[in-house]
């Protein structure tokens, strides 16, 4: 699970699979920055997701990226 304010390659790896759908405004810095948890919220609505809390990268979130 990631959330704002974490940071990593992990996080790198999420930003990468968010600018691959389409999430240009976020940046491959590693940093869980607010335009990292705006694209994790926008896909999270955009696919119906709600086991996750909004804006944060669990479970959920995470097979649907890699289901892309």
């Amino acid at each position: 699970m990631l959330r704002a304010g974490d940071s990593g390659p992990a996080v790198v790896r999420l930003q990468q699979l968010l600018f691959a759908q389409g999430k240009t405004y976020v940046a491959a810095d590693g940093r869980y920055d607010a335009a990292t948890e705006r694209a994790v919220r926008e896909v999270q609505q955009e696919r119906s997701i709600t086991a996750d809390p909004p804006g944060v990268y669990g479970a959920a979130t995470r097979a649907a990226l890699a289901g892309s």
